[in-house]
């Protein structure tokens, strides 16, 4: 008896870490598949250059583009055209610090989160976004306290073309990790 049943608890086993992993996996590879069309990822090239124009007006380091909080931010994109909703967290949404966190990014230190739409869907939208946030004045310049903030390393931008809604989201996450 005893070989029978520890056979069918090694099954068991075996099922319950097959099922797991399939649990586990299955929101990231399916979330993880889309990918921004060539166009999308050009015009989020547009505003990292762009972003780091700016900082550079300010002597300040550009950052460089980060896989794991581009893939956060074209996540957030996509959730918010879903809904035809602007906000930093959506209903039920985790904050930018935990979709940046399971985007594959680990925070240490610093983090911010810059959102965006526009009518205009083209390159000049995504660009007249991002200087009207760098235009910002205190004390509403959230923004553009971002933008120039001297502790961000890395950046990630997402750029989304929504024909359903006729709009251009924009999601640039900032981080450092110290």
């Amino acid at each position: 008896m005893y070989p029978r049943s520890r056979a069918l608890f090694v099954a068991l086993l075996t099922l319950l870490a097959v099922l797991a992993t399939a649990v586990v996996t299955a929101p990231a590879s399916s979330a993880a598949s889309h990918r921004m069309t060539r166009l999308e990822v050009s015009f989020s090239n547009s505003v990292v250059k762009l972003i780091n124009a700016q900082r550079r007006q300010h002597h300040l380091k550009p950052v460089k583009l980060n896989r794991y909080l581009t893939l956060a931010s074209d996540r957030h994109n996509r959730a918010m055209a879903r809904v035809n909703t602007i906000s930093h967290q959506l209903s039920g949404e985790k904050d930018f610090v935990a979709r940046d966190r399971a985007a594959g990014f680990r925070y240490r230190c610093w983090g911010g989160e810059n959102i965006g739409v526009s009518a205009r869907v083209s390159r000049a939208g995504a660009r007249e976004l991002q200087s009207l946030m760098y235009a910002e004045k205190a004390p509403n310049d959230g923004h553009r306290q971002n933008i120039l903030n001297r502790h961000y390393t890395m950046v990630g931008v997402a750029v989304l073309r929504d024909a359903r809604n006729g709009r251009l989201w924009l999601t640039t996450d900032f981080g450092s990790r110290c």
